[in-house]
């Protein structure tokens, strides 16, 4: 067998990574002859033929193309401890049907059987698992794990998040709370709930949720007091 380099063939009998096995002739006189790459490196996924001497006459086969199997897993979306995380990824470079596949926790080692959605005979299946009310404990790196009839294949891992709630936090008196929410926290902000009142503490208008933990930095929010209008002196005496 040969296998291309740039523009010329070389003779893979020659590399002590490959072997040939050939076959007796079967009843209608079908030999059958398989090349085996004990380690493939990156010089291998290129083009292949063989060389067939029949009667004193050479023969060469149609080229073939080895193409590495890589297994994808996207990074989900951080989600909120009790909803759903919904992982997804593609096989590529193969048409079989994987034995199995399993999403890894890393961190537990755990592992949940993964649907295959797209049929045999694509050179890309597309994998999907949804994981139901996670929890901080689900937190940490994923991969795939892919069992194919030539061996086992992994996705690179990765990160998932899971955002921790702050317990609620009552609106102190005459006051309304108004939220927003950034990546890894939460914000709640004092507004007074009309021009009759004022924020008592100016310091203690806005609470963050660190939802990495589910902590607040503080425990005290500022209430609004009533303004009291103060009549002015007529400056005349009894």
């Amino acid at each position: 067998g040969e296998r291309r380099s740039d523009e010329s063939w070389i003779d893979v009998s020659t590399d002590s990574r490959c072997s040939t096995i050939v076959s007796l002739p079967d009843d209608i006189g079908v030999v059958t002859t398989q090349l085996f790459i004990n380690r493939i490196e990156e010089e291998d996924l290129t083009e292949f033929r063989a060389w067939v001497e029949i009667a004193g006459s050479s023969q060469v086969t149609r080229n073939v193309v080895l193409t590495p199997i890589t297994v994808t897993l996207h990074e989900p979306a951080a989600v909120w401890e009790g909803e759903s995380s919904l992982f997804s990824g593609q096989i590529s470079g193969t048409t079989e049907v994987p034995s199995s596949v399993f999403l890894v926790h890393q961190e537990s080692g755990q592992r949940v059987p993964v649907t295959v959605l797209s049929p045999d005979g694509e050179l890309e299946l597309t994998v999907e698992h949804q994981l139901v009310r996670v929890f901080s404990t689900n937190q940490g790196s994923y991969f795939l794990l892919v069992s194919l009839s030539s061996g086992t294949v992994t996705s690179d891992p990765v990160p998932l998040t899971v955002k921790r709630r702050c317990r609620p936090f009552p609106a102190p008196p005459n006051t309304q709370l108004t939220s927003q929410e950034l990546p890894s926290l939460y914000t709640l902000t004092v507004s007074c709930l009309s021009d009759q009142f004022v924020v008592m503490w100016e310091d203690r208008v806005r609470a963050t949720c660190d939802t990495t933990r589910g902590v607040w930095n503080t425990t005290t929010l500022s209430p609004c007091t009533r303004t009291i209008s103060v009549p002015e002196d007529s400056g005349g005496n009894a």
